[in-house]
């Protein structure tokens, strides 16, 4: 099944956490551009598991090959891919819960102990 026949979801689940480890990666650093091997070692992921992921990556869009600097292909996140701009809109609206949540949760235990 190719990713026209399924939900973005599924595919993504289909692939593994790891590509999901990858566009976070992407996401972190969007103004930057990077070689399968560099991913490779700054993720901890085998050549073979980020040669299994990164089709996928760029049939679907997300990332995309930005030069070649000797033999080396190098690749960023495609910031003008829909879905692209909807994950980096959601990673940032998360992150701020997520530093709102520490913060109550702080004032709540600093309230406890006055």
């Amino acid at each position: 099944m190719n990713f026209n026949e399924q939900t973005f979801l599924q595919f993504v689940a289909e692939q593994s956490p790891k590509m999901l480890k990858v566009l976070d990666f992407f996401i972190m650093y969007p103004n930057y551009d990077y070689s399968k091997a560099t991913i490779g070692r700054e993720l901890k992921l085998s050549k073979m598991t980020i040669e299994k992921i990164w089709n996928g990556l760029v049939q679907i869009g997300f990332i995309k090959q930005t030069r070649e600097v000797g033999r080396s292909k190098l690749y960023s996140l495609n910031r003008k891919n829909p879905m692209v701009i909807l994950m980096m809109k959601m990673d940032f609206e998360i992150s701020n819960l997520q530093i709102e949540a520490i913060k109550n949760a702080e004032a709540i235990a600093i309230s406890k102990h006055h």
